[in-house]
């Protein structure tokens, strides 16, 4: 993550090849709500083939959902007799010809909407594991170069981070250890991710299997915990620390966090944490559901909808999209009173929409009725 503090724009290359980009565009717009960036690139399409529409509008609705804003067709060639790799994603190839019109502005009508300097939301954090994976690595490992070398056993960050993207349905940001110690504050039970634009507040810190973790990052959390913050630790539990000598005080924290064998703890200010050594979308969706009884976005078990939320000059930006093979009808239960309208960004159609008021706790809920196909997606709009 780090290197993206450097560049103005962070991004990645989604490629052909046996190279699953998608499972970690979310670490690098985290980069960018880390680092307070407004834009996330993603050059695209690469080496891919003749892929279908179909692929083309996936990939599309993947990336913005994760966070992506700004999308790059490497697919476009000067010379179309000399198409090293292909797709040649242009008005002269007959697959593609008729339908770029249409998908040209389908994107552009995503970059209106979420290519901007405006505040993302999420109520969850996961602390990127980077100790852990410098301790595990050492060079010239046997997996070669293309793989990173080494494997280290522990790290599950990547599938703890799929597993809440593209199951469980909740939309989160990974933040980087100095980000950890630097730019975020406690405010009784919540964690503040402190940037001029890009704020976030945290309710829950989930913790991917670490073997070693900075101690400055876990005094941090142990302070969230004793204040009554929700942490989920996943995996495995660290024991060792990336700073010099403090090995004994991190076994002693986790031991306080996590007593005996317990896998779940509570404390008086109501903290609460819990270790899934192996977790499923049912379990981690049944622990944060323990945690908190309202969060920014849900859906019923099994809706599998991808979404994002960011807030822009007042106004509460929602981008809901059905990646799957079946058609969605379900009801997205948003945080707050909210007066939406859909803008549907396949036609550029603006139309009311059917809402329902409820609350919990003396939260307001604002129930959203949607209706997506495979392959469909929709803006829900509304003024704060």
């Amino acid at each position: 993550m780090k290197c993206f503090k450097y560049q103005d724009i962070p991004g990645v290359d989604k490629i052909g090849g046996d190279r699953p980009a998608e499972r970690f565009y979310k670490i690098i717009s985290s980069a960018a709500y880390n680092w307070d960036k407004a834009l996330v690139m993603s050059e695209t399409y690469g080496a891919m083939g003749d892929i279908s529409w179909d692929e083309i509008y996936t990939i599309a609705m993947e990336q913005y959902t994760k966070g992506i804003n700004q999308i790059i067709p490497h697919a476009v060639w000067y010379d179309d007799a000399k198409v090293t790799f292909k797709p040649e994603l242009s008005w002269r190839h007959p697959k593609y010809a008729d339908g770029l019109t249409q998908y040209n502005r389908y994107v552009s009508r995503l970059n209106v909407m979420l290519q901007n300097h405006g505040r993302h939301i999420a109520d969850i954090a996961v602390l990127y594991p980077i100790a852990t994976l410098q301790a595990g690595h050492y060079l010239d490992g046997s997996l070669g170069h293309y793989k990173g070398g080494v494997e280290v056993p522990e790290a599950d960050y990547v599938d703890i981070s799929e597993l809440l993207s593209t199951q469980v349905c909740r939309d989160f940001t990974f933040i980087h250890p100095e980000v950890l110690n630097e730019k975020c504050r406690m405010e009784d039970d919540t964690l503040v991710l402190d940037n001029p634009i890009n704020h976030e507040s945290y309710m829950v810190m989930i913790v991917p299997a670490h073997k070693t973790i900075f101690w400055s990052n876990l005094k941090k959390i142990k302070q969230f915990y004793d204040q009554g913050g929700k942490i989920i630790a996943t995996g495995v539990l660290p024991s060792k620390s990336a700073e010099f000598g403090c090995d004994q005080q991190v076994i002693k924290t986790i031991q306080e966090i996590f007593p005996g064998d317990a896998k779940i703890s509570n404390n008086s200010q109501g903290g609460q944490a819990v270790f899934l050594d192996n977790p499923t979308a049912e379990t981690m969706r049944k622990t944060l559901d323990s945690m908190a009884n309202v969060y920014d976005v849900t859906f019923k078990p099994h809706a599998e909808l991808r979404y994002i939320h960011k807030v822009y000059q007042g106004r509460d930006i929602y981008f809901f999209a059905n990646l799957g093979k079946k058609s969605v009808s379900t009801q997205a239960e948003i945080r707050g009173r909210l007066m939406p309208e859909m803008w549907n960004p396949h036609t550029g159609e603006i139309s009311s929409t059917k809402t329902e008021y409820s609350k919990i706790d003396g939260i307001n809920i604002t129930k959203v009725k949607l209706e997506l196909k495979p392959l469909q997606s929709v803006f829900v709009i509304a003024k704060q």
